[in-house]
């Protein structure tokens, strides 16, 4: 998920800072599973009075979410800054090639901790391809995100 960008009179090529999914409706939302994604802008909740049941986030890279929600459980994600997990890792930037609007690249940068991060044995985990149709894992275990390095 590249970054939201301003509306197309204003700039394409510009992160407005607003997250890619957006929780927005005062709902509960239940059984929604978010896996091996890679996240310019992350997750986040726009309207109080949502809540939220069985919503895993599982194998992510990127940005993460705006905060930890209750209703929601993390595992084995690749953040830019904090993580909802013991598993999660923090790696203090965007593990990506390249994040920038219109030029994004979401591959793994060479010595990514993402890269075989994802131990996670239970079925939400077991994802045998990436994006790109590339055999899932290629080294110990699985690479956080949507692109399997290497």
């Amino acid at each position: 998920f590249g970054c939201p960008v301003d509306w197309i009179y204003v700039s394409t090529t510009r992160c407005n800072g607003q997250a890619d999914i957006q929780f927005n409706a005062a709902s509960n939302f239940s059984n929604w599973l978010f896996r091996y994604n890679s996240f310019a802008g992350g997750l986040g909740q726009y309207v109080d009075g949502a809540s939220y049941s069985n919503v895993r986030v599982v194998g992510n890279a990127g940005s993460g979410p705006s905060r930890c929600y209750a209703g929601w459980t993390f595992g084995y994600n690749a953040w830019d800054t904090g993580g909802c997990s013991a598993t999660d890792r923090n790696l203090g930037a965007l593990p990506f090639l390249s994040s920038a609007a219109g030029q994004e690249d979401f591959g793994l940068e060479s010595g990514s901790a993402a890269v075989n991060l994802v131990t996670g044995s239970s079925s939400d985990y077991l994802l045998d391809t990436d994006i790109a149709g590339t055999a899932r894992p290629r080294g110990a275990a699985r690479d956080a995100g949507a692109i399997e390095a290497g």
